[in-house]
């Protein structure tokens, strides 16, 4: 310790001199939990904290804590992943696989797909409308995910909190939002339900709080995969397991 602190160039005598303790982490925390305790205490030793885990992990896949169960499938199911979760939109082409297999425009529609398929809401994406004005040169509309059992729609919108499209889009802001409006127009004229989510709610972190909550409201039921049936779906779970 005392070696490496000299290579760094901290002068050891002039510490001491000063009344400042040198010492690692792991000492440090020794000397405080053991100023609260009255027996001797030592390290965890690796075989303890194997142990340890190995007990979490059985409570996780047992289901008998259903948060950590949660938390467990949900490291499972994204273990390949690789996009940062909070990057900039893209958009563009469809890059993005689904775990139904498909392929969506963004981060943001991967984790709108995923949660419904996680919790047996069957959708479509991209599905056409056919209910949808198609005048004035206007192509056919197709909203980013219909819901076939409730005749909920769900859009996604690629906007910040001030309303606007990433930097580099070929679309502008006041294009996006003519769009938006035109899209919203559609349902009210038809009195149908369109459930919307935001960008931002996925930068920020809350859209699987937001997707819950929202379509919770409206009526929608939420079915979690079981252990079993993740295990059924994508089959390598004893390998993903035991990584993680």
């Amino acid at each position: 310790m005392q070696d490496r602190l000299r290579q760094m160039g901290v002068t050891i005598a002039d510490r001491e001199k000063a009344g400042v303790t040198v010492s690692t982490l792991h000492s440090l925390g020794k000397r405080v939990v053991q100023a609260i305790v009255t027996g001797p205490i030592s390290v965890a030793d690796d075989r303890w904290t194997d142990s340890l885990v190995a007990a979490v992990l059985r409570e996780a896949r047992t289901g008998q804590d259903p948060h950590l169960a949660e938390l467990y499938l949900h490291a499972i199911l994204n273990f390949h992943r690789n996009e940062d979760e909070t990057a900039p939109a893209i958009g563009g082409d469809k890059r993005y696989r689904t775990l139904r297999g498909e392929h969506v425009r963004s981060v943001g529609e991967r984790i709108i797909a995923d949660f419904l398929f996680f919790n047996h809401v069957d959708y479509k994406y991209e599905a056409k409308a056919s209910w949808a004005s198609v005048a004035g040169g206007r192509g056919a509309y197709h909203p980013d995910f219909a819901l076939p059992e409730s005749g909920v729609s769900i859009e996604y919108w690629g906007v910040n909190r001030a309303g606007e499209v990433p930097a580099g889009w070929t679309t502008s802001t006041a294009e996006y939002k003519q769009g938006m409006a035109w899209k919203r127009a559609q349902f009210h004229r038809e009195g149908k339900t369109l459930i919307e989510f935001y960008d931002y709610e996925r930068t920020e972190g809350t859209l699987e709080a937001a997707l819950r909550e929202r379509l919770t409201r409206s009526s929608i039921t939420l079915r979690p995969m079981t252990f079993e049936e993740v295990g059924k779906s994508f089959g390598d779970l004893k390998y993903i397991g035991s990584s993680i």
